[in-house]
């Protein structure tokens, strides 16, 4: 009979062995732990936790580069000054003096800064063109971003369930959601439309009074709708929900956690733990 190995024993350091040695030991310890439970069967998230005890899932995950950052922070600032200097375009004039700040010299300025603004975010519009069709990055981008009807419409029904009650788990989505694709394409669509407006409203000398008006009642129900987009869908999605309440810093770092990684993109996080562990385990021979 083999002698039992007593407590004190199991407890002593390998005799030798240095602390990054032993760091080393543990690590292979932990891989083969992981492998052995991949091969019995166990799901990704026990072999997961195992690799992260290892040291070989971050806990973070890049999520925007400083490319899109830049883009997204651009895209920030001229919309807001677009959104402030357009709905003060509706006061009229005479109502100015009325107002108790500010004063008429700022709205004076008021249409050249939204042109300003809105020359901003038509420039941006035309580098997002070129980022999505020149740069690996931003091909990569828009193929995630590319609708597919059925995939899509059976994430917002399974969502949908889920959040009345209706199915126990909520649906497992990848890097890019059927709400991240809603977002864009609206955002696509809404400057195209507020570009071919605002241009006409700005050459309004070239144009007929009904076509006037009509570019004027579209690119002002049209502001609205967005505004009212991000204030009650963006912001609420991406800084207000519980979870990321005050706000994300996604936006300002790029990053994005582990916990809402799994929470949020099980598939993409999944898809980035198989990555880690084949950098770990190296070429297969």
């Amino acid at each position: 009979m083999a002698e039992k190995v007593k407590p004190h024993m199991a407890a002593q350091p390998i005799e030798g062995r240095g602390p990054s040695s032993a760091e080393q030991i543990r690590a292979q310890v932990l891989a083969e732990m992981a492998e052995d439970l991949k091969r019995r069967g166990f799901g990704a998230a026990a072999v997961a936790e195992l690799m992260l005890a290892a040291g070989r899932i971050p806990d973070e995950f890049e999520r925007l580069s400083v490319n899109q950052r830049v883009q997204h922070l651009i895209l920030l600032v001229s919309f807001t000054v677009l959104c402030v200097t357009g709905f003060a375009l509706m006061i009229p004039t005479e109502r100015l003096p009325t107002l108790p700040f500010a004063g008429d010299a700022l709205f004076d300025l008021r249409g050249l800064l939204h042109r300003i603004a809105a020359a901003w975010m038509v420039g941006l519009a035309f580098y997002h063109l070129y980022y999505v069709t020149f740069t690996r990055e931003g091909r990569r981008d828009l193929r995630d971003l590319m609708i597919r009807p059925l995939a899509d419409m059976a994430e917002a029904r399974d969502n949908l369930r889920y959040g009345l009650g209706l199915r126990d788990e909520p649906p497992r989505f990848d890097r890019v959601t059927y709400k991240d694709k809603l977002e864009y394409w609206a955002l696509v669509w809404g400057t195209v439309v507020m570009t071919v407006t605002g241009i006409v409203l700005w050459s309004e000398s070239l144009w007929s009074l009904r076509v006037l008006d009509i570019c004027r009642a579209i690119h002002g129900y049209e502001a609205i709708l967005a505004a009212l987009a991000i204030v009650a869908w963006h912001i609420y999605n991406v800084h207000l929900r519980p979870g990321v309440f005050p706000m994300s810093k996604t936006w300002i770092d790029g990053k994005i956690s582990r916990e809402e990684m799994i929470e949020e993109h099980p598939l993409e996080y999944e898809r980035l733990v198989m990555s880690c562990r084949r950098k770990e385990s190296g070429p297969e021979e």
